[in-house]
């Protein structure tokens, strides 16, 4: 994730940049929207991750959620289960974690912050 997190005073929170995610190359080739904040709490900000056709930004590609925290040390996306046409049963997630345990810890503490349920069943 590499970009700037503009913070302005009584308007909207909004990053501007690129999340790149290996084995992802569509978050590489095409053109990212501004993830715009819809909700912030203790740090944390939430928005929605859309990826457009490079050649048509009206051509939706990808499209997710994510959370991170001001200095981007922990980046969590909750994805449909054919994101970047990777088909799994379930909902995809991606965190920035080196193990499992450490992804479920940061997935856990996201969506305690923000009262979600979308943290799936454990091993």
């Amino acid at each position: 994730m590499t970009g700037t997190l503009y913070k302005p005073l009584f308007r909207q929170h909004k990053f501007v940049g690129k999340v790149t995610i290996d084995g992802y190359d569509f978050t590489k080739t095409d053109v990212m929207m501004d993830i715009y904040i819809t909700q912030r709490n203790k740090g944390y900000s939430m928005g929605s991750l859309v990826y457009f056709l490079p050649t048509n930004r009206n051509q939706i590609t990808q499209q997710g959620m994510i959370w991170f925290d001001d200095d981007f040390k922990h980046i969590n996306i909750w994805a449909a289960s054919d994101w970047g046409r990777k088909v799994v049963n379930d909902s995809l997630y991606v965190v920035n974690k080196p193990d499992y345990e450490q992804a479920m810890a940061s997935l856990r503490e996201v969506t305690d912050r923000f009262d979600l349920t979308i943290i799936p069943a454990t091993k």
